[in-house]
């Protein structure tokens, strides 16, 4: 009868603590430094591969900063690549592990990687609208991403430095 008594004491005591850990919010910290790899697509003829440096600042509610790096875009397959960087104003909500994310910003593709049969490129410059569906919790170093964009359908994975 004791051991009953002390089981049911302990199982009690181990849902009080789980119920305790699941309504205290985690902690974000004041800011985030990350990087992120992220590629689109538009059934195979328009396909942006972003690698990104990411900062971001922790308000109570929201996550506000910028996305800056290097962008690969292949055409028609791999018909026509080019080099360039983009830098958008990254709008984050949510504190717990379900983030709704928006993109504003632009893409410069100046160098032209190869070309099979273009003698120019029309999309030089290509303003950027992304809405996205962040998984991040604020304790994990690593994020994922789902999305649509100016470039298409994506996804990405991402790291907090």
């Amino acid at each position: 009868m004791k051991w009953t008594i002390a089981l049911i004491f302990l199982l009690n005591l181990c849902m009080v603590n789980a119920q305790v850990k699941e309504t205290t919010p985690l902690q974000w910290p004041d800011k985030t430094n990350g990087f992120s790899v992220y590629a689109t697509t538009i059934l195979g003829a328009y396909t942006p591969v972003n690698l990104s440096y990411e900062h971001l600042v922790h308000k109570s509610r929201s996550h506000v900063g910028y996305t800056t790096g290097l962008t690969a875009t292949f055409c028609e397959g791999v018909s026509y690549a080019t080099l360039g960087v983009h830098l958008a104003l990254t709008f984050m909500t949510g504190m717990r592990n379900g983030h709704f994310e928006t993109k504003l910003g632009g893409v410069y593709n100046p160098v032209i990687l190869w070309s099979e049969g273009y003698d120019d490129y029309a999309f030089k410059f290509v303003p950027v609208v992304s809405f996205s569906y962040r998984w991040q919790r604020p304790d994990e170093k690593t994020y994922y991403r789902i999305g649509l964009s100016t470039g298409g359908i994506g996804v990405g994975i991402g790291f907090i430095l």
